[in-house]
C-alpha cells in the first residue's frame, strides 16, 4: 500500500532512520490503539505536494495574500464534500482551517463562552471524554462533568444535571466512549437552559455519516470533525457551525487561536473527504462495528463486559484489574507481543492517567486490512492469552502480521 523512499545520502541518515522506523511500525505491529488509522493513498499523495509554496493567510472569503487559488480550491472542496457526506443543511457554515479537532473545540469555547463566566458540560477523561474537554476550558470558565452510568449516558440523568448546573456549552462526544450518542436527546437537555450544543465527532464521524448512529446535524449548534482518525485522512480538523455564530467562530480560529492554515493539511483533507462515497463509508463503518463486537466477544471471556456494556462503534474499553496491576502493564505486555493498545482510564478510576486501570482498543486497522471473522477471533484469543501470560502467542501474531501487515509498506 505504501512505498517509502529513502534519501540514501549521508547527511540525511537520520531522516532515513525515520523512514525505516515507520516501515517497521507498519509491518511489525498489529495496531489497535484507539485513534489508529491507515491513511488513504490519495491523502498521502496530496500531502506530498509542494503546497507550502502557496502563501495563505485569512479565511477563504478574506485572504490577505494574492494568488492563493490552489489552497482556495482545496478549502472549497473540503466544505462541499463535508456537506455531502454528512448531509449538512444550508443553516450551517464550515471552516476547513482548524489544525485539529481540539483546535476546533477551543474555537467553540472561545466564541460561545464570551467574557462572562460560563460552564462547559462534557464527559470527563475518566468517563470517556477527551482531555481537551476539561483542560481546554479557558479560565475563569468552569468544567462540569456529565453523569455516566454503567450502560453509558442516561439522558434523563443528563437532563437533570443540566438543569442543576446550567452550562453555557454541552459537548457531545468522547475519546473512549464506545456507545452511540443521541444528539436529539441532548438538544432537548440543552434547550432547557439555552445551552449551545457542540458535537465532537472525532471518533464517531463515519457512523454518524453512515446513519448507524443518530444524526447530529439539525440538532447540534456546532461540530468538530477529525479526518485523521477512522476517516483515514491526515492531521487537521473541520469545524461546522450555525450561520448565526459564523463571525465569532471564524475570528476565534483566525487570528485568535492560530495563524495561517496548514496548506498540506488542507490538500490532504480535500483528498480524504473527496475519496469517500456514502455507500463505501457505510460498508466500512458497518464492518468496523462488526469487528469490534466480535473482538469484544473474545476479550470478554477474560476481562468481562466492556465498559458501558458494549460497543456501537470501533472502540472497546476494558478494565484490566483482574489480570494486570494497571493499564500500562497490560499495554507493555501486549506491545512485547507486537500488539498495540493504549492504557486508558475507566469510569471511577482511582489510578492516574499514566497508569490507568484500563485499556482502549480500536477495530479500525483490522477492518481496513480486511481481517476475516476467523482472524478477529484469533486476535482476540491471542490478546487474552498474552494478558494472562499463559502461553506463547507468537505463532498467531506472526501469521496475522505476515498475511496483513508485512505487505503494507516497502522501503526503496
Amino acid at each position: 500500500m505504501y512505498s517509502l523512499r529513502r534519501f540514501n545520502e549521508p547527511r540525511f541518515q537520520r531522516l532515513d532512520a525515520i523512514i525505516d522506523s515507520l516501515n517497521e511500525h507498519l509491518t511489525t505491529y498489529i495496531q489497535l490503539v484507539g485513534s489508529a488509522t491507515l491513511p488513504l493513498p490519495e491523502v498521502c499523495a496530496m500531502a506530498s505536494l509542494p503546497a507550502s509554496a502557496v502563501r495563505v493567510e485569512g479565511h477563504l472569503q478574506e485572504r490577505y495574500f494574492p494568488a492563493s487559488e490552489p489552497v482556495d480550491l482545496a478549502e472549497r472542496i473540503i466544505e462541499d464534500e463535508t456537506r455531502r457526506i454528512f448531509s449538512i443543511g444550508n443553516e450551517y457554515q464550515i471552516s476547513a482551517q482548524p489544525h485539529s479537532a481540539t483546535q476546533a473545540n477551543h474555537a467553540v469555547f472561545r466564541s460561545i463562552l464570551g467574557e462572562r463566566t460560563g460552564k462547559v458540560a462534557a464527559l470527563s477523561p475518566t468517563d470517556g471524554g477527551h482531555y481537551s474537554f476539561s483542560a481546554g476550558v479557558p479560565p475563569p470558565h468552569e468544567f462540569v462533568p456529565l453523569p455516566i452510568s454503567a450502560a453509558g449516558l442516561d439522558y434523563d440523568e443528563v437532563a437533570d444535571a443540566v438543569r442543576q448546573s446550567e452550562p453555557t456549552i454541552i459537548v457531545a462526544g468522547g475519546s473512549a466512549y464506545s456507545r452511540a450518542i443521541d444528539f436529539a436527546q441532548l438538544r432537548v437537555a440543552a434547550d432547557q437552559v439555552g445551552a449551545h450544543l457542540h458535537a465532537d465527532l472525532a471518533h464517531c464521524a463515519p457512523f454518524v455519516a453512515a446513519g448507524l448512529h443518530p444524526p447530529a446535524f439539525g440538532h447540534v449548534d456546532s461540530a468538530a470533525i477529525d479526518p485523521s482518525k477512522n476517516l483515514r485522512g491526515a492531521g487537521g480538523g473541520i469545524l461546522v457551525f450555525r450561520d448565526r455564530d459564523a463571525e465569532a467562530m471564524r475570528e476565534a480560529i483566525f487570528p485568535i487561536l492560530q495563524g495561517s492554515p496548514g496548506q498540506l493539511g488542507l490538500l490532504a483533507k480535500a483528498a480524504c473527504m473527496t475519496a469517500w462515497s456514502v455507500d463505501d463509508l457505510s460498508r466500512y463503518a458497518k464492518r468496523m462495528m462488526e469487528v469490534a463486537q466480535l473482538l469484544a466477544e473474545q476479550i470478554s471471556t477474560l476481562l468481562g463486559e466492556p465498559q458501558y456494556g458494549g460497543t456501537d462503534s470501533h472502540l472497546l474499553l476494558y478494565d484490566v484489574s483482574d489480570c494486570c496491576e494497571n493499564g500500562r502493564i497490560a499495554e507493555d505486555r501486549l506491545r512485547e507481543s507486537r500488539i498495540l493498545v493504549n492504557r486508558n482510564q475507566i469510569p471511577n478510576d482511582l489510578k492516574p492517567p499514566w497508569e490507568a486501570s484500563g485499556i482502549r482498543l480500536s477495530s479500525t486497522v483490522p477492518t481496513i486490512l480486511g481481517y476475516a471473522d476467523t482472524d478477529v477471533v484469533a486476535l482476540g484469543e491471542a490478546i487474552c492469552t498474552v494478558l494472562t501470560g499463559s502461553d506463547d502467542q507468537s505463532g498467531v501474531v506472526d501469521d496475522l502480521l505476515a498475511r496483513f501487515h508485512h505487505p503494507l509498506s516497502a522501503v526503496t
